[in-house]
Protein backbone atom coordinates (compact mmCIF):
# COMPACT_ATOMS: atom_id res chain seq x y z
CA UNK A 1 0.00 0.00 0.00
CA UNK A 2 1.30 3.41 -0.93
CA UNK A 3 -0.21 6.22 1.21
CA UNK A 4 -0.74 9.60 -0.43
CA UNK A 5 -1.30 12.07 2.44
CA UNK A 6 -3.80 14.90 2.18
CA UNK A 7 -0.98 17.41 2.63
CA UNK A 8 0.69 15.98 -0.44
CA UNK A 9 -2.50 16.23 -2.44
CA UNK A 10 -3.16 19.80 -1.39
CA UNK A 11 0.38 20.86 -2.18
CA UNK A 12 0.16 19.12 -5.53
CA UNK A 13 -3.13 20.84 -6.36
CA UNK A 14 -1.72 24.25 -5.47
CA UNK A 15 1.32 23.78 -7.67
CA UNK A 16 1.05 24.14 -11.43
CA UNK A 17 1.35 21.03 -13.52
CA UNK A 18 -0.02 17.52 -13.08
CA UNK A 19 -0.56 16.03 -9.62
CA UNK A 20 0.53 12.63 -8.30
CA UNK A 21 -2.86 11.18 -9.26
CA UNK A 22 -2.47 12.53 -12.80
CA UNK A 23 1.03 11.12 -13.15
CA UNK A 24 -0.03 7.69 -11.88
CA UNK A 25 -3.42 7.64 -13.61
CA UNK A 26 -5.28 7.20 -10.30
CA UNK A 27 -8.79 8.36 -9.46
CA UNK A 28 -9.00 11.41 -7.24
CA UNK A 29 -10.63 9.47 -4.37
CA UNK A 30 -7.78 6.92 -4.08
CA UNK A 31 -5.35 7.83 -1.29
CA UNK A 32 -3.82 4.41 -0.63
CA UNK A 33 -3.25 2.76 -4.01
CA UNK A 34 -1.79 -0.71 -4.23
CA UNK A 35 0.85 -1.92 -6.68
CA UNK A 36 -1.76 -3.01 -9.25
CA UNK A 37 -3.52 0.38 -9.22
CA UNK A 38 -0.23 2.24 -9.74
CA UNK A 39 0.24 0.47 -13.09
CA UNK A 40 -3.47 0.35 -14.00
CA UNK A 41 -3.71 -3.44 -13.61
CA UNK A 42 -6.47 -5.57 -12.20
CA UNK A 43 -6.08 -7.12 -8.76
CA UNK A 44 -4.27 -10.45 -8.89
CA UNK A 45 -3.00 -10.00 -12.47
CA UNK A 46 -0.78 -13.04 -13.16
CA UNK A 47 0.35 -12.32 -16.74
CA UNK A 48 4.01 -11.32 -16.46
CA UNK A 49 4.12 -9.88 -19.97
CA UNK A 50 1.13 -7.67 -19.25
CA UNK A 51 2.69 -6.54 -15.96
CA UNK A 52 5.99 -5.76 -17.65
CA UNK A 53 4.35 -3.79 -20.44
CA UNK A 54 2.27 -1.84 -17.90
CA UNK A 55 5.42 -0.98 -15.92
CA UNK A 56 7.23 0.19 -19.06
CA UNK A 57 4.22 2.24 -20.08
CA UNK A 58 4.03 3.94 -16.67
CA UNK A 59 7.76 4.66 -16.61
CA UNK A 60 7.55 6.09 -20.13
CA UNK A 61 4.65 8.33 -19.18
CA UNK A 62 6.53 9.55 -16.09
CA UNK A 63 9.56 10.45 -18.17
CA UNK A 64 7.39 12.34 -20.63
CA UNK A 65 5.62 14.24 -17.84
CA UNK A 66 8.83 15.13 -15.98
CA UNK A 67 9.36 18.55 -17.69
CA UNK A 68 5.82 19.68 -16.95
CA UNK A 69 5.62 18.36 -13.36
CA UNK A 70 7.12 19.87 -10.26
CA UNK A 71 10.26 18.08 -8.97
CA UNK A 72 8.72 17.16 -5.62
CA UNK A 73 5.54 15.72 -7.16
CA UNK A 74 7.47 13.86 -9.84
CA UNK A 75 9.90 12.41 -7.26
CA UNK A 76 7.03 11.10 -5.10
CA UNK A 77 5.38 9.54 -8.13
CA UNK A 78 8.69 7.96 -9.14
CA UNK A 79 9.12 6.50 -5.64
CA UNK A 80 5.64 5.04 -5.77
CA UNK A 81 6.32 3.49 -9.19
CA UNK A 82 9.66 2.08 -8.01
CA UNK A 83 8.15 0.57 -4.86
CA UNK A 84 5.23 -0.91 -6.81
CA UNK A 85 7.65 -2.38 -9.35
CA UNK A 86 9.59 -4.12 -6.55
CA UNK A 87 6.37 -5.61 -5.17
CA UNK A 88 5.21 -6.99 -8.53
CA UNK A 89 8.69 -8.19 -9.51
CA UNK A 90 9.19 -10.18 -6.30
CA UNK A 91 6.98 -13.32 -6.29
CA UNK A 92 6.90 -13.44 -2.48
CA UNK A 93 5.76 -9.82 -2.12
CA UNK A 94 3.24 -10.21 -4.94
CA UNK A 95 1.78 -13.33 -3.30
CA UNK A 96 1.53 -11.50 0.03
CA UNK A 97 -0.26 -8.58 -1.68
CA UNK A 98 -2.69 -10.96 -3.40
CA UNK A 99 -3.35 -12.70 -0.10
CA UNK A 100 -4.40 -9.38 1.46
CA UNK A 101 -7.21 -9.18 -1.08
CA UNK A 102 -8.11 -12.89 -0.83
CA UNK A 103 -6.50 -13.79 -4.19
CA UNK A 104 -4.69 -17.11 -4.43
CA UNK A 105 -2.87 -17.88 -7.69
CA UNK A 106 -2.73 -21.64 -8.22
CA UNK A 107 -1.10 -22.80 -11.47
CA UNK A 108 -3.41 -25.85 -11.76
CA UNK A 109 -6.79 -24.75 -10.40
CA UNK A 110 -8.77 -25.36 -13.58
CA UNK A 111 -7.76 -28.97 -14.21
CA UNK A 112 -8.24 -29.96 -10.57
CA UNK A 113 -11.61 -28.18 -10.35
CA UNK A 114 -12.83 -30.07 -13.41
CA UNK A 115 -11.31 -33.41 -12.50
CA UNK A 116 -12.33 -33.73 -8.86
CA UNK A 117 -16.16 -33.56 -9.22
CA UNK A 118 -16.19 -35.80 -12.32
CA UNK A 119 -13.99 -38.34 -10.55
CA UNK A 120 -16.73 -38.83 -7.97
CA UNK A 121 -19.64 -38.77 -10.43
CA UNK A 122 -18.26 -40.90 -13.32
CA UNK A 123 -15.81 -43.47 -11.97
CA UNK A 124 -16.27 -45.88 -14.92
CA UNK A 125 -16.27 -43.32 -17.74
CA UNK A 126 -12.92 -44.47 -19.17
CA UNK A 127 -14.33 -47.84 -20.29
CA UNK A 128 -17.18 -46.47 -22.45
CA UNK A 129 -15.39 -44.19 -25.00
CA UNK A 130 -13.84 -46.92 -27.21
CA UNK A 131 -17.16 -48.72 -27.84
CA UNK A 132 -19.24 -47.06 -30.61
CA UNK A 133 -22.21 -49.32 -29.83
CA UNK A 134 -22.80 -47.49 -26.57
CA UNK A 135 -24.36 -44.56 -28.45
CA UNK A 136 -27.94 -45.97 -28.61
CA UNK A 137 -27.89 -46.80 -24.89
CA UNK A 138 -27.75 -43.18 -23.59
CA UNK A 139 -31.18 -42.16 -25.02
CA UNK A 140 -33.24 -44.30 -22.60
CA UNK A 141 -30.96 -43.30 -19.73
CA UNK A 142 -31.21 -39.68 -20.78
CA UNK A 143 -34.97 -40.03 -20.97
CA UNK A 144 -35.02 -41.47 -17.49
CA UNK A 145 -32.70 -38.74 -16.16
CA UNK A 146 -34.46 -35.81 -17.82
CA UNK A 147 -37.36 -35.78 -15.37
CA UNK A 148 -34.95 -36.26 -12.47
CA UNK A 149 -33.02 -33.06 -13.31
CA UNK A 150 -35.61 -30.45 -14.23
CA UNK A 151 -33.86 -27.70 -12.27
CA UNK A 152 -30.85 -27.35 -14.65
CA UNK A 153 -31.73 -24.31 -16.79
CA UNK A 154 -28.17 -23.90 -18.00
CA UNK A 155 -28.44 -27.03 -20.19
CA UNK A 156 -31.16 -25.64 -22.40
CA UNK A 157 -29.44 -26.59 -25.62
CA UNK A 158 -29.05 -30.23 -24.65
CA UNK A 159 -32.72 -30.80 -23.74
CA UNK A 160 -34.02 -30.82 -27.35
CA UNK A 161 -31.14 -33.04 -28.46
CA UNK A 162 -32.06 -35.54 -25.78
CA UNK A 163 -35.76 -35.48 -26.57
CA UNK A 164 -35.32 -35.93 -30.35
CA UNK A 165 -33.94 -39.46 -30.07
CA UNK A 166 -36.82 -40.43 -27.83
CA UNK A 167 -39.38 -39.23 -30.38
CA UNK A 168 -37.50 -40.69 -33.40
CA UNK A 169 -36.50 -44.08 -32.16
CA UNK A 170 -36.86 -45.59 -35.66
CA UNK A 171 -34.11 -43.43 -37.16
CA UNK A 172 -30.65 -44.57 -36.09
CA UNK A 173 -29.07 -41.45 -37.58
CA UNK A 174 -30.85 -39.22 -35.05
CA UNK A 175 -29.36 -41.22 -32.21
CA UNK A 176 -25.87 -40.03 -33.18
CA UNK A 177 -26.82 -36.43 -32.31
CA UNK A 178 -26.61 -36.82 -28.51
CA UNK A 179 -23.23 -38.54 -28.84
CA UNK A 180 -21.27 -35.27 -29.22
CA UNK A 181 -22.89 -33.97 -26.03
CA UNK A 182 -21.66 -36.97 -24.05
CA UNK A 183 -18.24 -37.13 -25.72
CA UNK A 184 -16.69 -34.09 -23.96
CA UNK A 185 -17.74 -35.51 -20.60
CA UNK A 186 -16.16 -38.88 -21.35
CA UNK A 187 -13.00 -37.30 -22.78
CA UNK A 188 -12.14 -36.04 -19.31
CA UNK A 189 -12.30 -39.60 -17.98
CA UNK A 190 -8.62 -40.43 -18.71
CA UNK A 191 -7.55 -37.32 -16.78
CA UNK A 192 -9.45 -38.62 -13.76
CA UNK A 193 -7.95 -42.07 -14.04
CA UNK A 194 -4.38 -40.73 -14.04
CA UNK A 195 -4.60 -39.55 -10.43
CA UNK A 196 -6.10 -42.61 -8.79
CA UNK A 197 -2.97 -44.72 -9.23
CA UNK A 198 -1.00 -41.89 -7.61
CA UNK A 199 -3.17 -42.11 -4.52
CA UNK A 200 -2.74 -45.86 -4.42
CA UNK A 201 1.03 -45.48 -4.64
CA UNK A 202 1.01 -43.12 -1.71
CA UNK A 203 -1.00 -45.59 0.32
CA UNK A 204 1.41 -48.41 -0.49
CA UNK A 205 4.34 -46.20 0.47
CA UNK A 206 2.72 -45.54 3.83
CA UNK A 207 2.22 -49.26 4.38
CA UNK A 208 5.85 -49.99 3.53
CA UNK A 209 7.08 -47.25 5.85
CA UNK A 210 4.79 -48.46 8.63
CA UNK A 211 6.01 -52.01 8.17
CA UNK A 212 9.64 -50.91 8.43
CA UNK A 213 8.90 -48.95 11.60
CA UNK A 214 7.12 -51.94 13.15
CA UNK A 215 10.03 -54.24 12.29
CA UNK A 216 12.52 -51.85 13.86
CA UNK A 217 10.42 -51.46 17.01
CA UNK A 218 10.03 -55.23 17.25
CA UNK A 219 13.79 -55.71 16.91
CA UNK A 220 14.51 -53.11 19.60
CA UNK A 221 11.97 -54.58 22.03
CA UNK A 222 13.23 -58.09 21.31
CA UNK A 223 16.83 -57.03 21.94
CA UNK A 224 15.97 -55.49 25.30
CA UNK A 225 13.93 -58.56 26.23
CA UNK A 226 16.83 -60.85 25.35
CA UNK A 227 19.28 -58.77 27.39
CA UNK A 228 17.12 -58.69 30.50
CA UNK A 229 15.73 -62.23 30.31
CA UNK A 230 18.87 -64.14 29.29
CA UNK A 231 21.10 -62.28 31.71
CA UNK A 232 23.44 -60.65 29.22
CA UNK A 233 25.89 -59.71 31.97
CA UNK A 234 23.33 -57.54 33.82
CA UNK A 235 22.03 -58.34 37.32
CA UNK A 236 19.29 -56.48 39.18
CA UNK A 237 20.07 -56.34 42.92
CA UNK A 238 17.66 -55.19 45.60
CA UNK A 239 19.12 -53.28 48.52
CA UNK A 240 17.95 -50.83 51.17
CA UNK A 241 18.06 -47.92 48.71
CA UNK A 242 15.98 -49.74 46.11
CA UNK A 243 16.99 -51.64 43.00
CA UNK A 244 20.43 -51.42 41.43
CA UNK A 245 21.74 -52.79 38.14
CA UNK A 246 25.21 -54.33 38.19
CA UNK A 247 27.24 -55.75 35.30
CA UNK A 248 27.77 -59.48 35.12
CA UNK A 249 31.55 -59.13 35.41
CA UNK A 250 31.13 -57.69 38.90
CA UNK A 251 28.45 -60.20 39.82
CA UNK A 252 30.76 -63.11 39.04
CA UNK A 253 33.50 -61.94 41.43
CA UNK A 254 31.60 -61.94 44.74
CA UNK A 255 30.59 -65.57 44.25
CA UNK A 256 34.05 -66.96 45.15
CA UNK A 257 34.12 -64.65 48.18
CA UNK A 258 30.74 -66.02 49.26
CA UNK A 259 32.22 -69.52 49.10
CA UNK A 260 34.65 -68.65 51.93
CA UNK A 261 32.08 -68.90 54.76
CA UNK A 262 30.94 -72.34 53.56
CA UNK A 263 34.58 -73.47 53.71
CA UNK A 264 34.80 -72.52 57.37
CA UNK A 265 31.58 -74.38 58.03
CA UNK A 266 32.69 -77.27 55.83
CA UNK A 267 35.94 -77.51 57.79
CA UNK A 268 33.94 -78.24 60.92
CA UNK A 269 31.80 -81.01 59.47
CA UNK A 270 33.66 -82.08 56.33
CA UNK A 271 37.41 -82.61 56.58
CA UNK A 272 38.34 -83.10 52.91
CA UNK A 273 38.85 -79.37 52.46
CA UNK A 274 41.74 -79.02 54.97
CA UNK A 275 43.67 -81.94 53.39
CA UNK A 276 43.64 -79.98 50.11
CA UNK A 277 45.77 -77.38 51.83
CA UNK A 278 47.77 -79.75 53.98
CA UNK A 279 49.48 -81.58 51.12
CA UNK A 280 51.54 -78.46 50.65
CA UNK A 281 53.00 -78.61 54.13
CA UNK A 282 54.07 -82.28 53.87
CA UNK A 283 55.82 -81.50 50.59
CA UNK A 284 57.69 -78.67 52.25
CA UNK A 285 58.42 -80.89 55.27
CA UNK A 286 59.60 -83.74 53.04
CA UNK A 287 62.04 -81.51 51.25
CA UNK A 288 63.40 -80.08 54.55
CA UNK A 289 62.52 -82.52 57.33
CA UNK A 290 64.74 -81.68 60.30
CA UNK A 291 66.25 -78.28 59.95
CA UNK A 292 63.09 -76.50 58.88
CA UNK A 293 60.59 -78.08 61.20
CA UNK A 294 60.43 -74.85 63.21
CA UNK A 295 58.86 -72.86 60.39
CA UNK A 296 56.50 -75.72 59.60
CA UNK A 297 54.33 -75.17 62.73
CA UNK A 298 53.35 -71.73 61.47
CA UNK A 299 52.53 -73.35 58.17
CA UNK A 300 50.54 -75.92 60.05
CA UNK A 301 48.63 -73.17 61.74
CA UNK A 302 48.36 -71.29 58.48
CA UNK A 303 46.11 -73.89 56.92
CA UNK A 304 43.72 -73.33 59.76
CA UNK A 305 43.87 -69.64 59.10
CA UNK A 306 43.88 -69.96 55.33
CA UNK A 307 40.18 -70.81 55.10
CA UNK A 308 39.43 -67.58 56.89
CA UNK A 309 41.62 -65.59 54.50
CA UNK A 310 39.71 -64.09 51.56
CA UNK A 311 42.33 -65.09 48.97
CA UNK A 312 43.30 -68.79 49.32
CA UNK A 313 44.41 -68.90 45.69
CA UNK A 314 47.57 -66.87 46.38
CA UNK A 315 49.63 -69.61 48.15
CA UNK A 316 50.03 -71.69 44.94
CA UNK A 317 51.59 -68.70 43.24
CA UNK A 318 53.74 -68.15 46.31
CA UNK A 319 54.83 -71.83 46.56
CA UNK A 320 58.15 -71.25 44.79
CA UNK A 321 58.81 -68.67 47.49
CA UNK A 322 59.63 -70.10 50.90
CA UNK A 323 56.97 -70.06 53.57
CA UNK A 324 59.07 -68.06 56.04
CA UNK A 325 58.68 -65.13 53.66
CA UNK A 326 54.89 -65.15 53.94
CA UNK A 327 54.99 -62.40 56.52
CA UNK A 328 57.58 -60.30 54.68
CA UNK A 329 55.76 -59.61 51.36
CA UNK A 330 53.31 -57.14 52.90
CA UNK A 331 56.20 -55.47 54.67
CA UNK A 332 58.24 -55.28 51.49
CA UNK A 333 55.25 -53.98 49.52
CA UNK A 334 54.91 -50.90 51.74
CA UNK A 335 58.43 -49.46 51.34
CA UNK A 336 58.08 -49.17 47.52
CA UNK A 337 54.94 -47.15 48.12
CA UNK A 338 56.95 -44.89 50.38
CA UNK A 339 59.77 -44.61 47.87
CA UNK A 340 57.42 -43.63 45.00
CA UNK A 341 56.67 -40.18 46.50
CA UNK A 342 60.42 -39.57 46.67
CA UNK A 343 60.76 -39.06 42.87
CA UNK A 344 57.83 -36.65 42.89
CA UNK A 345 59.82 -33.89 44.65
CA UNK A 346 62.46 -34.25 41.94
CA UNK A 347 60.39 -32.25 39.34
CA UNK A 348 60.12 -29.47 41.94
CA UNK A 349 63.58 -28.06 41.18
CA UNK A 350 62.54 -27.23 37.56
CA UNK A 351 59.63 -25.35 39.06
CA UNK A 352 62.05 -23.48 41.26
CA UNK A 353 64.21 -22.82 38.25
CA UNK A 354 61.35 -21.08 36.36
CA UNK A 355 61.72 -17.86 38.38
CA UNK A 356 65.33 -17.78 37.29
CA UNK A 357 64.40 -18.10 33.56
CA UNK A 358 62.93 -14.58 33.02
CA UNK A 359 65.76 -12.19 32.57
CA UNK A 360 65.59 -8.42 32.29
CA UNK A 361 65.28 -7.25 28.69
CA UNK A 362 68.38 -6.03 27.02
CA UNK A 363 68.82 -2.58 25.61
CA UNK A 364 68.50 -3.95 22.09
CA UNK A 365 65.17 -5.61 22.88
CA UNK A 366 63.85 -2.41 24.43
CA UNK A 367 64.93 -0.44 21.38
CA UNK A 368 63.22 -2.91 19.05
CA UNK A 369 60.01 -2.69 21.10
CA UNK A 370 60.06 1.12 21.05
CA UNK A 371 60.57 1.11 17.29
CA UNK A 372 57.62 -1.26 16.75
CA UNK A 373 55.33 0.85 18.96
CA UNK A 374 56.40 4.05 17.18
CA UNK A 375 55.78 2.52 13.74
CA UNK A 376 52.30 1.40 14.75
CA UNK A 377 51.47 4.83 16.18
CA UNK A 378 52.67 6.60 13.02
CA UNK A 379 50.56 4.31 10.82
CA UNK A 380 47.46 5.15 12.86
CA UNK A 381 48.12 8.90 12.82
CA UNK A 382 48.69 8.91 9.04
CA UNK A 383 45.61 6.78 8.36
CA UNK A 384 47.59 3.91 6.82
CA UNK A 385 44.65 1.47 6.82
CA UNK A 386 46.51 -1.29 5.03
CA UNK A 387 49.31 -1.59 7.62
CA UNK A 388 48.05 -0.18 10.92
CA UNK A 389 46.61 -3.44 12.27
CA UNK A 390 49.56 -5.62 11.24
CA UNK A 391 52.01 -3.10 12.72
CA UNK A 392 50.01 -3.09 15.97
CA UNK A 393 50.25 -6.88 16.12
CA UNK A 394 54.01 -6.65 15.54
CA UNK A 395 54.28 -4.11 18.34
CA UNK A 396 52.53 -6.52 20.71
CA UNK A 397 55.00 -9.29 19.89
CA UNK A 398 58.07 -7.02 20.15
CA UNK A 399 57.05 -5.29 23.39
CA UNK A 400 59.20 -6.34 26.38
CA UNK A 401 58.52 -3.76 29.09
CA UNK A 402 55.20 -3.19 30.82
CA UNK A 403 54.84 0.28 29.29
CA UNK A 404 55.49 -1.08 25.81
CA UNK A 405 52.99 -3.90 26.27
CA UNK A 406 50.28 -1.50 27.46
CA UNK A 407 50.91 0.92 24.58
CA UNK A 408 50.95 -1.90 22.01
CA UNK A 409 47.71 -3.33 23.38
CA UNK A 410 45.99 0.08 23.17
CA UNK A 411 47.24 0.60 19.61
CA UNK A 412 45.92 -2.80 18.55
CA UNK A 413 42.49 -2.08 20.10
CA UNK A 414 42.39 1.26 18.27
CA UNK A 415 43.39 -0.24 14.90
CA UNK A 416 40.99 -3.16 15.30
CA UNK A 417 37.95 -0.96 16.01
CA UNK A 418 38.81 1.57 13.29
CA UNK A 419 39.27 -1.05 10.56
CA UNK A 420 36.09 -2.80 11.71
CA UNK A 421 34.04 0.40 11.28
CA UNK A 422 35.69 1.16 7.92
CA UNK A 423 34.94 -2.36 6.65
CA UNK A 424 31.27 -1.97 7.63
CA UNK A 425 31.03 1.20 5.51
CA UNK A 426 32.57 -0.52 2.49
CA UNK A 427 30.27 -3.55 2.82
CA UNK A 428 27.26 -1.24 2.99
CA UNK A 429 28.30 0.47 -0.25
CA UNK A 430 28.67 -2.92 -1.94
CA UNK A 431 25.23 -4.12 -0.80
CA UNK A 432 23.17 -1.01 -1.57
CA UNK A 433 21.23 -0.93 -4.84
CA UNK A 434 19.60 1.81 -6.84
CA UNK A 435 16.48 3.10 -5.15
CA UNK A 436 17.59 2.59 -1.54
CA UNK A 437 17.24 5.54 0.80
CA UNK A 438 20.10 6.92 2.90
CA UNK A 439 19.10 9.20 5.79
CA UNK A 440 21.87 11.65 6.59
CA UNK A 441 19.61 13.42 9.10
CA UNK A 442 15.99 13.10 10.15
CA UNK A 443 15.00 15.71 7.57
CA UNK A 444 17.53 14.99 4.81
CA UNK A 445 17.12 11.81 2.75
CA UNK A 446 19.06 10.82 -0.36
CA UNK A 447 18.29 8.18 -2.95
CA UNK A 448 20.98 5.76 -4.06
CA UNK A 449 21.43 6.11 -7.80
CA UNK A 450 24.43 3.82 -8.17
CA UNK A 451 26.61 2.06 -5.60
CA UNK A 452 29.59 -0.29 -5.44
CA UNK A 453 32.38 -1.09 -3.00
CA UNK A 454 34.55 1.70 -4.42
CA UNK A 455 32.05 4.44 -5.39
CA UNK A 456 28.52 5.60 -4.57
CA UNK A 457 26.26 8.15 -6.25
CA UNK A 458 23.46 9.77 -4.23
CA UNK A 459 20.56 11.73 -5.74
CA UNK A 460 18.50 14.59 -4.32
CA UNK A 461 16.57 17.48 -5.89
CA UNK A 462 17.63 16.66 -9.47
CA UNK A 463 21.29 16.61 -8.49
CA UNK A 464 23.81 13.77 -8.28
CA UNK A 465 26.36 13.50 -5.48
CA UNK A 466 29.13 11.06 -6.49
CA UNK A 467 31.71 9.98 -3.88
CA UNK A 468 34.57 7.53 -3.91
CA UNK A 469 35.17 5.34 -0.88
CA UNK A 470 38.26 7.29 0.18
CA UNK A 471 36.51 10.68 -0.25
CA UNK A 472 33.34 9.94 1.73
CA UNK A 473 32.32 12.76 4.07
CA UNK A 474 31.92 11.72 7.68
CA UNK A 475 28.18 12.42 7.55
CA UNK A 476 27.74 10.01 4.64
CA UNK A 477 30.05 7.42 6.23
CA UNK A 478 28.11 7.51 9.51
CA UNK A 479 24.85 7.15 7.53
CA UNK A 480 26.14 4.04 5.70
CA UNK A 481 27.65 2.22 8.71
CA UNK A 482 24.27 1.33 10.34
CA UNK A 483 23.46 -0.86 7.32
CA UNK A 484 26.12 -3.37 8.51
CA UNK A 485 26.57 -2.94 12.30
CA UNK A 486 24.71 -1.84 15.41
CA UNK A 487 26.03 1.67 15.94
CA UNK A 488 24.04 2.13 19.17
CA UNK A 489 25.95 -0.67 20.96
CA UNK A 490 29.06 0.15 23.04
CA UNK A 491 31.30 -1.54 20.47
CA UNK A 492 29.65 0.41 17.64
CA UNK A 493 30.05 3.72 19.49
CA UNK A 494 33.73 3.03 20.21
CA UNK A 495 34.38 2.02 16.59
CA UNK A 496 32.68 5.19 15.34
CA UNK A 497 34.76 7.36 17.69
CA UNK A 498 38.17 5.93 16.73
CA UNK A 499 37.34 5.96 13.00
CA UNK A 500 36.20 9.56 13.18
CA UNK A 501 39.36 10.59 15.06
CA UNK A 502 41.76 9.50 12.28
CA UNK A 503 39.58 10.16 9.23
CA UNK A 504 41.02 12.49 6.60
CA UNK A 505 37.77 14.48 6.76
CA UNK A 506 37.95 14.89 10.55
CA UNK A 507 38.28 18.28 12.22
CA UNK A 508 39.43 19.15 15.75
CA UNK A 509 35.77 19.28 16.71
CA UNK A 510 35.30 15.73 15.51
CA UNK A 511 38.21 14.55 17.67
CA UNK A 512 36.75 16.30 20.72
CA UNK A 513 33.45 14.55 20.02
CA UNK A 514 35.27 11.19 19.77
CA UNK A 515 36.92 11.74 23.15
CA UNK A 516 33.55 12.57 24.74
CA UNK A 517 31.97 9.43 23.25
CA UNK A 518 34.74 7.23 24.68
CA UNK A 519 34.60 8.88 28.11
CA UNK A 520 30.84 8.20 28.28
CA UNK A 521 31.33 4.47 27.65
CA UNK A 522 31.67 2.36 30.79
CA UNK A 523 32.74 -0.93 29.24
CA UNK A 524 33.57 -2.10 25.72
CA UNK A 525 34.19 -5.74 24.92
CA UNK A 526 37.85 -6.27 24.03
CA UNK A 527 38.89 -2.63 24.50
CA UNK A 528 39.51 0.02 27.17
CA UNK A 529 37.61 3.21 26.19
CA UNK A 530 39.53 5.39 28.67
CA UNK A 531 42.92 4.46 27.22
CA UNK A 532 41.56 4.95 23.69
CA UNK A 533 40.41 8.46 24.65
CA UNK A 534 43.86 9.24 26.08
CA UNK A 535 45.44 8.04 22.83
CA UNK A 536 43.25 10.41 20.77
CA UNK A 537 44.17 13.28 23.09
CA UNK A 538 47.83 12.54 22.42
CA UNK A 539 47.21 13.11 18.70
CA UNK A 540 46.67 16.82 19.36
CA UNK A 541 50.14 17.22 20.86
Amino acid sequence: MFILHESTLSSCIAMPGPSVHDLLGLPADVTQPNAYQVFGLELGEADHELIRSAIEKRVRSLKQAKPSASPEVWTKAARAVQAAQKVLSDPAQKTALDAQYGIINDPEPDSSSVVDPLAALLPTAKKSPPGPASAPSPPPSAASQSPALPDAPSIAEQSPSVRTPVQDQSGPTTVANPAPTVAPIRSSGPQIATRRPVRRRRSTGGLIFGTIVLVLLTAIVGGFAYVFLSGGGIVVVKNNDGFAIKPGTDSGKPRPSQSAPPRSVASDGIMPTPPRVRPDSPNVGSSMPSDFEMPTPPTGTSPGSMPNMPSPDQPPSMDPMTNPSMSTPPMTAEPPMVTTPVPTPTPVPPANSTPDSPQPPTAEQIAVGDAAVTASLDAIKKGNWAAMKSLAETAETKAVTDAQKQSAETLFQFADLATFYRGAIQRAMADLVAGNEVNLTESMTFLVKQSSAEQITLYRNKRDYPYTFEELPLSVAHALAPFQLNVSSPEGQAAKAVFQAISTKATPGHRVESIEILHNLDQVEGADPKRLADLIESFRD
